[in-house]
């Protein structure tokens, strides 16, 4: 029998039995703080009125000022509660996630493990798993608040009067009406792509300038591969070891660092502002120290008598042609 996938979402929650109690108290503070962001309009609304109906006084203004300033308060307060429980929860879900991928590496076959890039198995672990903190920390407790309240205050509308509610509604209309002109090509301009290996995707297209550009521009709008892209992250990888042990041996001071160790996975890893070139040009240049030194290493086995006969050659490769001889000039028998 087939074991039957769970939903992505399902799975995702699974993680988040330790702080269940937080997300539900991050939800309803979320609420609160949006609530608590209607507040000093409903003040405002309430002092115009008092002066509408001409019974306004010092008193009453006051009151109403402090029922506003409050409601601000309670706005700031919860959603300050909200993010900081939202992101608690967020990073306990991760550490469960990253857990979880951690033990199923430890059973994973070795020849597997050791098949796959040191780039690949941080991207899953590192990169990936931190892509679920913004929908984990700010979209389910925010946009939850966000839409229920709207939606509540539409239903009180309708229960007031059902004309109330429909001109609520004729606002959101209007707003979706330049959005739809203005997106209605956006999925045939921007998502017209062709995907490639390695979770890429080939773009092509061109440009014409007014007027031509300098070097310095040229340069400076030079297409280059980016350092996600397979084969230059492949690349990279392997110049990060030759430059990480040339680092270490040279004490390089950690401000003028291009790579730092991963000890969980004891290679070196490229830190995340080094370019492609940078890179590259550390790495070549670690490469002829490399090789000037063996060579002069491998010059100072050789004998003596091999050594004058090289500097020999070399005299003789750089000496420069003959000159011609001179004749005495004949001056007869004396």
């Amino acid at each position: 029998m087939k074991q039957q996938k769970e939903h992505w979402v399902k799975t995702l929650f699974s993680f988040a039995g330790p702080c269940k109690g937080k997300m539900t108290l991050s939800v309803l503070c979320a609420i609160l703080s949006v609530a608590g962001g209607f507040v000093p309009f409903w003040a405002v609304y309430e002092i115009l009125l008092l002066f509408i109906n001409r019974t306004a006084t010092l008193n009453n203004i006051m009151l109403w000022c402090l029922v506003g300033v409050g409601g601000y308060l309670i706005r700031v307060i919860c959603f300050g509660i909200s993010t900081i429980l939202a992101h608690i929860s967020a990073y306990t879900i991760l550490e469960g996630i990253r857990l979880k991928i951690a033990n199923r590496l430890m059973r994973a076959p070795l020849g597997e493990v050791m098949g796959r890039r040191i780039g690949y198995l941080k991207n899953i672990i590192m990169d990936k798993v931190e892509d679920l903190e913004p929908p984990l920390a700010h979209m389910i407790p925010e946009l939850t608040s966000n839409l229920l309240l709207p939606v509540a205050i539409f239903i009180w509308l309708l229960a007031i009067d059902w004309r109330l509610g429909l001109a609520v509604l004729i606002a959101p209309v209007l707003a979706m009406i330049p959005m739809f002109f203005l997106m209605r090509n956006y999925n045939s301009q921007y998502f017209n792509r062709q995907q490639v290996q390695g979770e890429a995707f080939q773009a092509w297209g061109a440009i014409t300038y007014a007027q031509p550009l300098t070097e310095q521009e040229m340069r400076d709008y030079e297409l280059r591969p980016s350092r996600e892209n397979l084969d230059i992250r492949r690349q990279m990888d392997a110049q990060a070891q030759v430059v990480g042990k040339w680092e270490d041996a040279h004490h390089a001071p950690e401000q003028k660092r291009l790579t730092w160790f991963y000890p969980d996975f004891g290679s070196y890893v490229v830190k995340e502002y080094v370019t492609p070139e940078q890179l590259s040009i550390r790495a070549r240049g670690v490469e002829r120290q490399a090789a000037a030194k063996a060579h002069k290493q491998e010059k100072g086995k050789q004998p003596i008598a091999e050594q004058l006969k090289a500097a020999q050659r070399e005299a003789q490769e750089h000496q420069g042609p003959e000159a011609p001889k001179k004749k005495a000039p004949d001056r007869g028998e004396r």
